[in-house]
């Protein structure tokens, strides 16, 4: 399949998502992946680190959470 449409299905996936824990996990993947590209990893402080946890436990709440095989079944539908 050619890199524009995937790029493009990607992007009508996104348009339709509503999950917030979805759209952080992409946010924090763009971040990390523009560091990446530029060469320019750096360590998290540990602000960061114990904000990272609180969303988590935050997140891990019901209802607030998606099961890896359902992601994983949703993804493979897409």
């Amino acid at each position: 399949m050619d890199i524009q449409v995937r790029k493009l299905k990607l992007i009508e996936w996104i348009a339709h998502e509503n999950s917030e824990a979805i759209i952080k996990g992409l946010e924090r993947f763009r971040k990390f992946s523009f560091g990446k590209a530029k060469g320019k990893i750096t360590p998290m402080s540990l602000e960061e680190f114990y904000l990272m946890i609180e969303e988590a436990e935050q997140d891990s709440k019901p209802g607030r959470i998606i099961d890896p095989a359902e992601l994983v079944k949703e993804s493979a539908n897409s």
